[in-house]
């Protein structure tokens, strides 16, 4: 299995046609899961937190800022 830091970073267009097609699915969806692999990525917030804060959200949308996709939801 190759590291994180061994996968090579998409192009721009592949995530824009990656952003449209997730879009519409997760339009609506309910969080009811979390699972956290680098706790210390959440820092200061505890895996506990962050897990309770988004369990029961909601998507509203999708947007991009460059190569990240940025997942909108209600809390």
């Amino acid at each position: 299995m190759k590291a994180a830091r061994d996968v090579p970073m998409p192009e721009l267009p592949e995530v824009e046609v990656l952003a449209r097609h997730l879009r519409p699915l997760i339009r609506g969806k309910t969080i009811r899961g979390v699972n956290v692999r680098r706790a210390k990525v959440l820092a200061p917030t505890s895996p506990q937190t962050f897990r309770r804060t988004l369990l029961g959200a909601k998507f509203t949308g999708l947007s991009r800022r460059g190569k990240y996709l940025l997942l909108i939801q209600t809390l």
